[in-house]
């Protein structure tokens, strides 16, 4: 890449990496030899998101030029652009049986797309600003949506409507993600503040306070019982699932957290930053494992096994590998 990588996502066999960004292009790479197993595919702007579709033959894109464009990942080759944007595309989610896509903007809507008939199929109409993320429910009968209007909505996929608003945030709502159960799902605001919704009602589960500044990225544990989330004032937090109560501050980072991610096990988390660092974290424990120190900011982050790790950030892409005990 030529520019700051933005988006990463991992093939489901964890054999190959998509990487998008600012440079205009998808890219995809074998992890086991770290070269591009294709030609680099271009859009006409940022690549903020990239998806792959759960049996690894496909991947999806979401860039500043509007469009989301699915590309075939054996041969690289576009299969076909999605239009109907009207800004930014900044988030992308597959359905878990591969059969449709969402994808957010700055336009203010979600799109619903039909992977088949490579067209739209919905689009849902409730947010009344930008949307900042897309998050689907493991069983694919709904999807959320968080945005600038300091909601989250959950809608319906069979029928686009929206089943219910999450009001409670006060301010952007950056990050979304679902319990792997799919009973319930937690947003994380510019307000400081973490909530954990029932999926089914909307109700409030709980209202994680902590951080003294914007939380920027929340991520949950393979088995449901705990999530953590980032945030602008430097500390990744742990947090009990089910009580709401706070388990441990992740303290280290100098600058805002950007990133997180849980490893495929539950036993890591791992942590990325403006301070040009990443970090592995005992997820029970809360001790501090590994830091490494990158040429630039992290912007993106994701495992690729237990122990193996791809970064994303302003001085390009990163593979990672550890060594554990466990």
């Amino acid at each position: 890449h030529t520019g700051e990588v933005l988006s990463v996502a991992v093939a489901p066999d964890g054999s190959w990496l998509a990487s998008g960004s600012r440079d205009h292009t998808v890219r995809i790479w074998d992890v086991a030899s770290g070269r591009e197993r294709a030609t680099p595919i271009a859009h006409t702007g940022g690549v903020e998101a990239v998806a792959v579709a759960p049996d690894g033959s496909w991947l999806a894109s979401g860039s500043w030029d509007r469009a989301v464009r699915i590309w075939d990942v054996a041969t690289g080759r576009e299969r076909v652009i999605l239009n109907g944007h009207t800004g930014w595309v900044v988030s992308v989610a597959v359905a878990p049986d591969g059969s449709w896509l969402a994808s957010g903007s700055t336009d203010g809507t979600v799109r619903i797309w039909d992977v088949a008939a490579e067209q739209g199929q919905l689009t849902p109409v409730g947010h009344t600003g930008e949307v900042m993320t897309v998050a689907v429910a493991s069983d694919g009968s709904w999807l959320a949506s968080g945005g600038i209007d300091s909601t989250v909505r959950i809608w319906d996929v069979l029928s686009g409507k929206e089943r219910v608003t999450l009001a409670g945030h006060t301010s952007v709502v950056l990050s979304v993600a679902v319990a792997p159960d799919g009973s319930w799902l937690a947003s994380g605001s510019y307000d400081r503040i973490v909530q954990t919704w029932d999926a089914t009602t909307g109700g409030k589960r709980a209202i994680l306070a902590g951080h003294t500044s914007e939380v920027t990225a929340v991520a949950v544990a393979p088995d449901g019982s705990w999530l953590a989330s980032g945030g602008a004032d430097g500390t990744v937090r742990t947090w009990d699932a089910a009580t709401g109560r706070e388990r441990a501050i992740l303290a280290g980072h100098t600058s805002e957290v950007t990133a997180v991610a849980v490893a495929p096990d539950g036993n890591w988390l791992a942590s990325g930053s403006r301070d040009n660092t990443i970090r592995i974290w005992d997820a029970a424990t809360g001790q501090a494992q590994a830091l490494m120190r990158l040429d630039g900011s992290v912007d993106a982050c994701a495992w690729l096994s237990t122990n193996a790790l791809v970064l994303g950030g302003s001085a390009g892409l990163y593979l990672f590998g550890f060594l554990s005990e466990r």
